[in-house]
């Protein structure tokens, strides 16, 4: 009985040691629980620092992107043109020297006298571009483009007027002489080329050889002749005259229509000069005329060095009496047909070009 009342405290206290234990227990749930809710406060707030932290950064960073792009922006556009100087070399009146600069840097540099073959020099980024360029003999205008590493450009254009030794001038023989004020013995080679043709060289033999045979023309239209001493001191009197004149050194053939003619001379010490010319030479029209194979119709071919500028053509058979007919032309070629009436054809064609050379052919064919 003992026992089991003892058993029933026991029991009891058991019951209530182990309320006491739940009892600890929910407490001890119940103050973890409200750790976790400072603990998730303070990591939101230390999370909402982080966002506006790198909202900063992000700012600051565009910020700075957004100045910089800027500056660069106004960088180029108050950036100047490439700077071009040219001034003649000191003791060489023949030769200019060339220098184009800038501050960012040089892309390149373009050089030109008139029509001839352009000159490119490369700048590599560099802040300067320098050259040395040779003065042609007579009138010549130099154009000089230079460019920086931006694009930007500027150019330079001016007039240079060099008398040298050589010259050119027309013949009536439809001939250019070359001209040259010197002995011919000075003279190693001669070359010359029409536009951007390709050179032809002219030898010191053949310089001698031309010379003598124009000496021999000029002797032969001479009307009075001298004896032989008198011409053999005439001849050595011209010589010294021609080291101190221009005198006919050469001649080469015209070629009809607008050209430049480049001759360059070098001398025995290896010194050349250039010396270039525009020519218009004459140009003479040309008309052919044919029947086709079918025999119906006369084909009237039309060709210039220069242009075209008229035809003009008159017709004699069944259909027209003596009648002309005028068509304005333009162009190096002009190709046409009439056709032929029955029995006997004659036709007349006259082309005129813009230098107002004319040419007339005439054919006659009679279709059975």
């Amino acid at each position: 009985m003992n026992q089991i009342l003892s058993t029933g405290d026991n029991s009891k206290k058991k019951n209530e040691k182990s309320q006491k234990q739940k009892s600890n227990y929910k407490s001890i749930n119940y103050q973890y629980t409200g750790n976790s809710g400072n603990i998730s406060s303070v990591i939101r707030v230390f999370g909402i620092l982080l966002i506006v932290f790198g909202i900063c950064m992000i700012g600051g960073a565009s910020y700075g992107l957004y100045n910089s792009m800027n500056q660069q922006v106004t960088t180029v556009n108050v950036q100047e043109k490439p700077v071009i100087s040219v001034k003649k070399v000191e003791g060489n009146n023949k030769m200019l020297l060339l220098n184009a600069t800038s501050e960012i840097g040089m892309e390149e540099v373009v050089y030109q006298w008139d029509n001839q073959e352009q000159v490119t020099l490369n700048g590599n980024g560099g802040k300067y571009i320098q050259q040395k360029i040779q003065i042609p003999t007579g009138t010549n205008n130099l154009t000089i483009t230079a460019t920086d590493i931006q694009g930007n450009e500027n150019t330079y254009t001016q007039q240079y007027i060099l008398e040298g030794k050589t010259s050119l001038q027309a013949a009536d023989n439809g001939k250019i002489q070359i001209l040259y004020k010197g002995n011919i013995d000075e003279i190693s080679y001669i070359t010359y080329r029409w536009d951007d043709e390709t050179e032809q060289t002219i030898t010191q033999e053949q310089l001698i050889e031309a010379e003598q045979n124009l000496q021999n023309e000029e002797m032969q239209n001479t009307d009075n002749q001298e004896t032989d001493e008198n011409s053999s001191n005439e001849e050595s009197s011209n010589n010294n005259q021609q080291n101190e004149e221009s005198h006919v050194i050469y001649e080469i053939d015209a070629i009809g229509g607008r050209h430049t003619l480049t001759v360059v001379v070098v001398d025995n010490e290896n010194n050349t000069e250039t010396y270039t010319q525009k020519t218009n030479g004459v140009s003479i029209p040309k008309a052919e005329i044919s029947v086709n194979d079918e025999q119906t119709a006369f084909v009237i071919s039309l060709t210039d060095d220069i242009e075209l500028q008229e035809v003009i053509i008159t017709i004699n058979n069944a259909n027209y009496q003596n009648q002309k007919f005028g068509q304005k032309l333009t162009g190096k070629e002009f190709s046409f047909e009439i056709p032929l009436a029955q029995g006997d054809n004659t036709m007349q064609v006259e082309v005129i070009n813009s230098d107002g050379q004319s040419v007339k052919r005439d054919i006659a064919f009679t279709k059975q």
